[in-house]
């Protein structure tokens, strides 16, 4: 753009100033108090363990299973995966 017209101008102006706006409130923001991190269940990875088993299972088509992927279920055609429903 050779010669921006003033509305094309003004326009970047008010984008630039939106930005700088928009870090400002990150840079000049109060700090929360540091708080001591609380102690965390070790029993928790159990549950992510089981949603992760879970995802795998019905995620990947092992050979000779009979389990269909969600992706043949949802993206491709209706019938695909009557059979195994």
């Amino acid at each position: 753009m050779s010669n921006p017209t003033p509305i094309a101008l003004a326009t970047l102006a008010s984008v630039v100033l939106c930005w700088i706006f928009f870090a400002g409130i990150f840079l000049l923001r109060k700090r929360p108090a540091k708080v001591t991190e609380a102690k965390r269940d070790s029993f928790a990875s159990l549950g992510l363990f089981c949603r992760w088993l879970a995802t795998s299972w019905f995620s990947f088509n092992l050979p000779g299973s009979h389990s269909c992927r969600l992706s043949q279920l949802f993206l491709e055609s209706p019938g695909s995966c009557s059979e195994y429903l």
